[in-house]
Protein backbone atom coordinates (compact mmCIF):
# COMPACT_ATOMS: atom_id res chain seq x y z
CA UNK A 1 0.00 0.00 0.00
CA UNK A 2 0.99 3.92 -0.26
CA UNK A 3 0.85 5.44 3.45
CA UNK A 4 1.03 9.37 2.84
CA UNK A 5 2.68 11.95 4.83
CA UNK A 6 2.32 15.23 4.73
CA UNK A 7 5.87 16.14 4.25
CA UNK A 8 9.18 13.85 2.89
CA UNK A 9 9.68 10.50 5.16
CA UNK A 10 13.12 10.45 6.50
CA UNK A 11 13.50 7.02 8.22
CA UNK A 12 11.50 3.53 8.64
CA UNK A 13 11.34 0.74 10.96
CA UNK A 14 9.11 -2.69 10.99
CA UNK A 15 7.93 -3.44 14.67
CA UNK A 16 10.41 -6.69 15.47
CA UNK A 17 7.30 -8.85 16.12
CA UNK A 18 6.02 -7.96 12.33
CA UNK A 19 2.66 -5.63 13.96
CA UNK A 20 3.56 -2.67 12.81
CA UNK A 21 5.45 -0.01 10.95
CA UNK A 22 7.00 3.16 12.17
CA UNK A 23 7.90 6.30 9.64
CA UNK A 24 9.23 9.37 10.20
CA UNK A 25 8.68 12.79 8.15
CA UNK A 26 10.29 16.10 7.60
CA UNK A 27 7.08 17.67 9.42
CA UNK A 28 7.98 16.49 12.94
CA UNK A 29 5.57 13.77 13.35
CA UNK A 30 6.17 9.98 13.93
CA UNK A 31 3.42 7.13 12.73
CA UNK A 32 2.53 3.68 13.61
CA UNK A 33 1.42 1.92 10.78
CA UNK A 34 -1.31 -0.37 11.91
CA UNK A 35 -4.95 0.38 10.01
CA UNK A 36 -5.25 3.35 10.77
CA UNK A 37 -1.80 5.17 11.56
CA UNK A 38 -1.30 6.27 14.80
CA UNK A 39 0.64 9.51 14.59
CA UNK A 40 3.12 10.43 17.63
CA UNK A 41 3.41 14.36 17.78
CA UNK A 42 4.92 17.09 19.75
CA UNK A 43 8.16 17.07 18.22
CA UNK A 44 10.64 20.16 17.94
CA UNK A 45 11.70 20.20 14.04
CA UNK A 46 12.35 17.28 11.78
CA UNK A 47 12.27 13.88 13.41
CA UNK A 48 15.97 12.54 11.87
CA UNK A 49 16.14 8.63 13.04
CA UNK A 50 13.91 6.37 14.57
CA UNK A 51 14.59 2.64 16.23
CA UNK A 52 12.90 0.35 18.07
CA UNK A 53 14.30 -2.01 21.40
CA UNK A 54 14.61 -5.43 20.54
CA UNK A 55 11.21 -6.36 22.71
CA UNK A 56 9.33 -3.92 20.53
CA UNK A 57 8.03 -2.07 23.41
CA UNK A 58 10.15 0.89 23.61
CA UNK A 59 10.70 3.63 20.51
CA UNK A 60 13.76 6.10 20.32
CA UNK A 61 12.56 9.01 18.32
CA UNK A 62 15.93 10.95 17.20
CA UNK A 63 15.29 15.08 16.41
CA UNK A 64 16.96 17.38 18.29
CA UNK A 65 17.50 15.47 21.64
CA UNK A 66 15.56 11.82 21.66
CA UNK A 67 12.68 11.27 23.22
CA UNK A 68 11.78 7.41 24.39
CA UNK A 69 8.15 6.24 23.65
CA UNK A 70 6.48 3.07 25.25
CA UNK A 71 4.50 1.28 22.12
CA UNK A 72 3.83 -1.87 23.65
CA UNK A 73 0.04 -0.83 23.01
CA UNK A 74 0.48 1.02 19.51
CA UNK A 75 -2.94 2.43 19.97
CA UNK A 76 -1.83 4.12 23.61
CA UNK A 77 1.88 5.77 23.03
CA UNK A 78 3.30 7.33 25.87
CA UNK A 79 6.28 9.24 26.07
CA UNK A 80 8.59 7.44 28.82
CA UNK A 81 10.79 10.39 31.19
CA UNK A 82 12.54 13.22 30.00
CA UNK A 83 14.19 13.97 26.14
CA UNK A 84 17.73 12.31 26.33
CA UNK A 85 19.49 15.85 25.47
CA UNK A 86 22.44 16.28 22.68
CA UNK A 87 24.55 19.50 23.53
CA UNK A 88 25.36 19.21 19.77
CA UNK A 89 21.72 20.04 19.24
CA UNK A 90 20.83 17.28 16.71
CA UNK A 91 20.58 13.46 17.05
CA UNK A 92 21.09 11.76 13.89
CA UNK A 93 20.99 8.31 14.35
CA UNK A 94 19.77 6.02 17.86
CA UNK A 95 20.73 1.95 18.36
CA UNK A 96 19.63 -0.83 20.93
CA UNK A 97 22.13 -3.31 22.04
CA UNK A 98 20.50 -6.42 21.30
CA UNK A 99 19.72 -6.61 25.17
CA UNK A 100 17.60 -3.20 25.39
CA UNK A 101 20.19 -1.82 28.16
CA UNK A 102 22.09 0.28 26.33
CA UNK A 103 20.92 3.21 23.16
CA UNK A 104 23.77 4.78 21.28
CA UNK A 105 23.12 8.16 20.17
CA UNK A 106 24.93 10.08 17.14
CA UNK A 107 25.57 13.69 16.75
CA UNK A 108 27.48 16.54 15.30
CA UNK A 109 31.28 17.31 15.83
CA UNK A 110 31.94 13.49 15.42
CA UNK A 111 30.43 12.62 18.95
CA UNK A 112 27.86 9.67 20.03
CA UNK A 113 26.85 9.14 23.18
CA UNK A 114 25.94 5.61 24.92
CA UNK A 115 22.82 5.51 27.33
CA UNK A 116 22.28 3.73 30.17
CA UNK A 117 18.45 2.41 30.03
CA UNK A 118 18.27 0.05 32.80
CA UNK A 119 15.55 2.20 33.90
CA UNK A 120 14.17 3.96 30.75
CA UNK A 121 11.86 6.54 32.43
CA UNK A 122 15.69 7.48 34.56
CA UNK A 123 18.26 7.21 31.34
CA UNK A 124 21.63 8.29 32.61
CA UNK A 125 24.65 8.90 29.52
CA UNK A 126 27.33 6.30 30.58
CA UNK A 127 29.99 9.46 30.67
CA UNK A 128 31.82 11.34 28.27
CA UNK A 129 31.02 10.82 24.28
CA UNK A 130 32.87 8.71 21.84
CA UNK A 131 35.08 10.69 19.27
CA UNK A 132 33.07 8.77 16.81
CA UNK A 133 34.79 10.33 13.77
CA UNK A 134 34.77 14.02 12.32
CA UNK A 135 31.15 15.89 11.10
CA UNK A 136 27.70 14.01 11.67
CA UNK A 137 27.65 10.59 13.07
CA UNK A 138 24.91 9.64 10.51
CA UNK A 139 24.82 5.70 11.20
CA UNK A 140 25.64 3.36 14.17
CA UNK A 141 24.82 -0.24 14.81
CA UNK A 142 25.69 -2.97 16.79
CA UNK A 143 25.91 -6.71 16.50
CA UNK A 144 24.38 -9.24 17.87
CA UNK A 145 26.28 -9.77 21.05
CA UNK A 146 25.88 -5.84 21.43
CA UNK A 147 29.81 -6.36 22.49
CA UNK A 148 31.14 -4.50 19.27
CA UNK A 149 29.25 -1.17 17.80
CA UNK A 150 29.88 0.19 14.56
CA UNK A 151 30.05 3.95 14.05
CA UNK A 152 29.46 5.77 10.50
CA UNK A 153 30.81 9.50 10.00
CA UNK A 154 31.23 12.07 7.58
CA UNK A 155 34.83 11.67 8.16
CA UNK A 156 34.70 8.60 5.44
CA UNK A 157 35.78 6.33 8.21
CA UNK A 158 33.94 3.46 10.26
CA UNK A 159 35.19 3.30 13.66
CA UNK A 160 34.61 -0.30 15.60
CA UNK A 161 34.06 0.05 19.11
CA UNK A 162 34.35 -2.42 21.78
CA UNK A 163 31.27 -1.68 24.28
CA UNK A 164 31.50 -4.75 26.54
CA UNK A 165 31.91 -2.18 29.16
CA UNK A 166 29.73 0.49 28.15
CA UNK A 167 31.02 2.88 30.93
CA UNK A 168 34.65 2.48 29.52
CA UNK A 169 34.56 1.75 25.20
CA UNK A 170 37.67 0.96 23.91
CA UNK A 171 38.46 1.73 20.21
CA UNK A 172 39.20 -1.61 18.70
CA UNK A 173 39.65 -0.36 14.93
CA UNK A 174 39.42 2.06 12.52
CA UNK A 175 38.35 1.66 9.04
CA UNK A 176 39.52 3.45 6.09
CA UNK A 177 38.10 2.45 2.85
CA UNK A 178 35.08 4.40 2.29
CA UNK A 179 35.99 7.49 -0.14
CA UNK A 180 32.82 9.51 0.94
CA UNK A 181 30.49 10.22 4.08
CA UNK A 182 29.02 6.76 5.29
CA UNK A 183 25.62 7.33 5.60
CA UNK A 184 24.49 3.73 6.70
CA UNK A 185 26.30 1.20 8.36
CA UNK A 186 25.16 -2.74 9.99
CA UNK A 187 26.10 -6.44 10.78
CA UNK A 188 24.82 -8.93 9.34
CA UNK A 189 22.57 -11.63 11.99
CA UNK A 190 24.92 -14.02 11.99
CA UNK A 191 27.94 -12.33 12.86
CA UNK A 192 29.86 -12.70 9.59
CA UNK A 193 29.43 -9.41 7.86
CA UNK A 194 29.36 -5.89 8.41
CA UNK A 195 28.28 -3.32 5.65
CA UNK A 196 28.68 0.22 4.97
CA UNK A 197 26.37 3.09 2.66
CA UNK A 198 28.24 6.28 1.32
CA UNK A 199 27.53 9.21 -0.40
CA UNK A 200 28.99 7.86 -3.42
CA UNK A 201 26.75 5.56 -4.03
CA UNK A 202 28.78 2.40 -2.60
CA UNK A 203 28.24 -0.34 -0.30
CA UNK A 204 31.61 -1.67 1.00
CA UNK A 205 31.51 -5.31 2.72
CA UNK A 206 33.90 -6.74 5.29
CA UNK A 207 34.40 -9.96 6.46
CA UNK A 208 34.30 -10.31 10.53
CA UNK A 209 37.59 -13.13 11.49
CA UNK A 210 36.28 -15.77 14.08
CA UNK A 211 37.18 -14.66 17.23
CA UNK A 212 37.82 -11.40 16.51
CA UNK A 213 40.73 -9.27 14.71
CA UNK A 214 40.43 -6.70 12.32
CA UNK A 215 37.82 -6.86 9.31
CA UNK A 216 39.03 -7.46 6.23
CA UNK A 217 37.79 -5.70 3.04
CA UNK A 218 35.53 -8.15 0.95
CA UNK A 219 34.07 -6.56 -1.69
CA UNK A 220 32.25 -3.20 -2.75
CA UNK A 221 28.85 -3.23 -4.18
CA UNK A 222 27.31 -0.22 -6.35
CA UNK A 223 24.28 1.10 -4.86
CA UNK A 224 21.67 2.87 -6.71
CA UNK A 225 21.56 6.58 -8.17
CA UNK A 226 22.00 8.73 -5.38
CA UNK A 227 23.26 8.07 -1.51
CA UNK A 228 23.60 5.08 -0.20
CA UNK A 229 21.25 5.99 2.88
CA UNK A 230 19.96 2.74 4.63
CA UNK A 231 21.41 -0.76 4.35
CA UNK A 232 20.61 -4.05 5.90
CA UNK A 233 20.42 -8.02 5.96
CA UNK A 234 18.34 -10.08 5.54
CA UNK A 235 17.21 -12.59 8.35
CA UNK A 236 19.32 -15.32 6.97
CA UNK A 237 21.96 -12.82 6.19
CA UNK A 238 22.86 -14.28 2.61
Amino acid sequence: GVFPHPGPVTSLSFHPGGRHLVSAAADGTVRLWQLPPRPLRGFQGTVNAIGYAPDGKLLAVAGRDVQLWDVSDPWSPRPVGQPLTNPTGYSATVSFTPDGRTLAVGGREGKLWLWDLSRPDRAVPYGEPLPGGTGTIQSAAFDRTGRILAVGSEGRTVRLWNTADPAHPQLSAELSEPTNYVYSVAFSPDGRWLAAGTVDKQVLLWRLPRGGGRPVPESTLRGPGSYVMSVAFSPDSK
